[in-house]
């Protein structure tokens, strides 16, 4: 099974728990978090570096948390669902068809339960700073997919429902890395 029983609650591997995948637009790195309901990331414990050769990575662009108080760190940002992060880099002489990049993260369970630091590299393929074809989305655990072909519609724009009460409905909308939220882009 994919998750660890404690007590009778079962709690996810932390790939499980906290996914992302990672593409490339030819001058930063966009990296795409999908954390499940119940977990939360450390917004000071997320790090990123890249040890390819001729690869500098600029600061990580990291979208505000959500404060959040536990027994683990005290008061800090947290991260949940689904965020952002953009990583601008440049490249010395040649540049390379790949890059490895490596994340670090540390992450929690609401049930009381804390992950130690992880550190997961992925690699990324790279396209010319120039070229506006499709991208590549890589994931650490594997998984790769191709925005050259168009995902269905269902899949590039996942409508979100949250009951707010009896009488109201909140819907918001994921929309997929590389499509467009409003017309003109």
């Amino acid at each position: 099974s994919g998750s660890w029983a404690i007590g009778d609650e079962d709690i996810l591997r932390p790939e499980e728990a906290f996914r992302y995948v990672v593409s490339d637009t030819g001058s930063a790195l966009e990296i795409d978090w999908a954390i499940e309901d119940g977990y939360y990331l450390y917004r000071r414990k997320l790090a990123f570096e890249s040890p390819t050769p001729g690869i500098s990575l600029g600061e990580a662009e990291l979208p505000e948390g959500r404060q959040h108080e536990d027994e683990f760190f005290g008061v800090q940002q947290v991260y949940r669902e689904r965020f952002f992060v953009t990583i601008p880099y440049e490249v010395g002489a040649a540049r390379p068809d790949t890059l490895e990049l490596i994340t670090r993260s540390q992450g929690c369970a609401d049930l009381g339960i804390c992950y130690p630091p992880q550190a997961w590299t992925t690699t990324v393929e790279l396209i010319a700073a120039n070229d506006s074809g499709a991208r590549q989305f890589t994931s650490p655990f594997g998984e790769t997919s191709s925005l050259g072909d168009f995902l269905p519609v269902d899949e590039a724009f996942r409508p979100q429902l949250i009951a707010v009460d009896g009488n109201t409905v909140e819907v918001s909308w994921q929309v997929t890395p590389g499509y467009c939220r409003r017309s003109g882009c």
